[in-house]
């Protein structure tokens, strides 16, 4: 797959759009990858919303153009969004990102490594080269590349970079996968240290399980098995018993970028209602009724 890049909101299949180059962008300028679906996209749409330019990525054309609509009903004009389709397991792909908006925007102010793949049942029995190299690649390697090429212009606005992690990288679930995100997490880490000094943050955002298309994608799951998956979820892995929820995330981007966030750099926050904790789910229902139990025998007496 080739980059395109386009300067209207409307992404094509085929062909491209000429960008043009603009003066510097009133407003503080976005890069989200990932954003064609999922977490990406409600965290593109929520930083319109809060008056930022974007370049939102992706690898699906549909998609793209679905984020662009949202992101025009939040408030963006059509000026204000760049779409780039691009594989960012390529050289080229990362390169371009911050170029192109460089080009049209003129600055970047944030950098969101949101861009993620998986796949399930990820352990050592079924380990596959080819998908760690690509899980690798998109999940890492992408975030450190961009990172190096957006690094720059980042320091020129006294910028952030937000890396989107996992809580897998806490409970050792998902061996491919969180080897990527637990490297990311490091990666965060060291650069915000070798930055800080510039003016420039890094932290990163680890998301508890949250309901998106990718369980469908990487388990096939039928709508059931779904419903099924999400109770357990619920019951045994949250101790606060709901799921994350993209409102949840989009809180934690925009406080994190914000002015209020200025002394935050190096950190990984969890926006998981506890499930970066080691515990039972099972273990915790004991405790509850335990202490239900408890509690009604204290009333009586």
């Amino acid at each position: 797959m080739f980059l395109k890049l386009f300067q209207f909101t409307r992404v094509f299949g085929s062909g491209c759009r000429s960008t043009h180059t603009s003066s510097t962008s009133s407003k503080p300028v976005a890069i989200v990858t990932g954003s064609s679906s999922g977490i990406g996209r409600g965290i593109a749409e929520e930083l319109a919303r809060t008056g930022y330019a974007l370049t939102i990525h992706g690898r699906s054309v549909a998609g793209l153009n679905a984020t662009a609509d949202l992101c025009l009903a939040a408030g963006c004009d059509e000026d204000d969004i760049l779409c780039l389709d691009g594989d960012l397991s390529r050289n080229h792909v990362l390169e371009n990102i911050p170029a192109q908006t460089l080009k049209k925007f003129g600055r970047i102010d944030a950098l969101i490594n949101n861009a993620g793949e998986a796949f399930h049942p990820d352990k050592m029995s079924l380990f596959d080269t080819s998908l760690f190299d690509r899980i690798l690649s998109v999940n890492l390697r992408a975030p450190v590349v961009l990172s190096k090429h957006a690094l720059g212009a980042l320091k020129v606005t006294k910028g952030s970079i937000l890396n989107i992690s996992s809580v897998t990288v806490d409970n050792c679930r998902m061996l491919v996968y969180g080897v990527s995100k637990a490297g990311l997490e490091h990666f965060t880490k060291v650069l915000a240290l070798e930055v800080a000094s510039a003016g420039v943050r890094v932290n990163s955002i680890k998301p508890g399980a949250l309901m998106t298309s990718v369980w469908g994608r990487f388990s096939n799951l039928t709508a059931e098995e779904e419903a099924q998956l999400e109770e357990k979820l619920t019951h045994y892995f949250h101790p606060i018993r709901r799921l994350t929820t993209q409102e949840d995330i989009n809180h934690a981007v925009t406080f994190m970028l914000s002015d209020k966030a200025s002394f935050i750099t190096g950190a990984s926050i969890p926006v998981t209602g506890g499930a970066h904790m080691p515990f039972d789910g099972r273990v915790l229902k004991h405790l509850e009724r335990t202490g239900s139990g408890s509690n009604q025998k204290a009333e009586r007496e």
